[in-house]
């Protein structure tokens, strides 16, 4: 699969855009398969590819690490964690170097060292998911948070936790703080296949499923889901004008949500806005990695 990063800076209220490409060949990003993109404490961009790390600062610069990347966090004033198959690293980050402090693995609590996902939570804990589990860090030391497979951990505004997991029947868990549910196929999911989860500006929480190939990034058992914290809702209007399986979501305060593909040399990653008053989707962009 490969992803391309493009940037877009919204121009007024009516959702215009301009757009600024950027590549391996064209400006220096160490790969065009860009798996995460983040901001840092000063400001800078930086992306995670299947080969190092990036930042800009005007001009793309790489960061060499010995071990592949799989998540970048920045916490407090000038900390940067990367996740990595051979554990964590933290270090402490500055306009010219990073420091390294620390080198977290299976030794000092970890369920497994190789990292699916990684976030801060808004109490300041860091919680990690593994193919062994749920790890969280209190500041002090690693505690075990669940032994359950886990690749994608979000916190939504209620600072409640949704785990997706590659297990049947249920594949999806709600956290909030005392009580743990699960969710499968018998509560309205169509599938097991989990993307990217987010939530909207109503609470609503939703999820995109489907199986992306090599060959193939428009996948296969693609969906759209919306849950009003009862029913799980197939949103098919939508799902049926994008007709390919969602990697990202986003919803902005103003209640737009932004649904992004993926594509490769032949077959257009593209961008979306979804205009929950109006039912509108508009197609933002669409760009081939040839």
């Amino acid at each position: 699969m490969f992803l391309l990063l493009i940037v877009c800076q919204s121009i007024n209220s009516q959702q215009n855009f301009n757009f600024r490409n950027f590549t391996r060949a064209g400006n220096n990003i160490s790969s065009n398969n860009i798996r995460l993109v983040a901001e840092d404490q000063f400001g800078r961009i930086w992306t995670v590819t299947d080969h190092s790390l990036n930042f800009f600062n005007g001009f793309w610069s790489t960061v060499s690490v010995s071990d592949t990347a799989t998540y970048l966090l920045f916490v407090d004033k000038n900390e940067i964690w990367i996740a990595t198959d051979t554990g964590i690293h933290q270090g402490v980050l500055d306009l010219s170097r990073i420091d390294w402090i620390d080198h977290y693995t299976t030794e000092n609590g970890l369920l497994a060292n190789r990292i699916h996902t990684m976030i801060q939570r808004k109490n300041g804990e860091i919680w990690v998911g593994t193919s062994f589990g749920v790890n969280r860090f209190d500041g002090q030391s690693w505690q075990i948070a669940l032994n359950k497979e886990t690749h994608i951990i979000y916190e939504d505004g209620d600072s409640d936790l949704w785990l997706i997991h590659n297990t049947t029947p249920n594949f999806l868990s709600h956290f909030n703080g005392t009580n743990h549910l699960t969710f499968g196929l018998n509560d309205g999911l169509p599938n097991s296949h989990i993307q990217t989860i987010g939530q909207d500006g109503d609470g609503n929480i939703w999820i995109s499923t489907g199986v992306l190939l090599p060959d193939d990034p428009i996948g296969f058992l693609p969906d759209l889901i919306r849950y009003d914290s009862t029913i799980f809702h197939q949103q098919a209007n939508i799902f049926k004008a994008i007709n390919r399986t969602i990697t990202r979501l986003f919803a902005d305060p103003s209640g737009w949500i932004y649904l992004a593909t993926a594509g490769n040399e032949t077959v257009a990653s593209h961008l979306w806005i979804y205009n929950q008053d109006t039912g509108e989707l508009e197609e933002i962009s669409g760009q081939k990695m040839g």
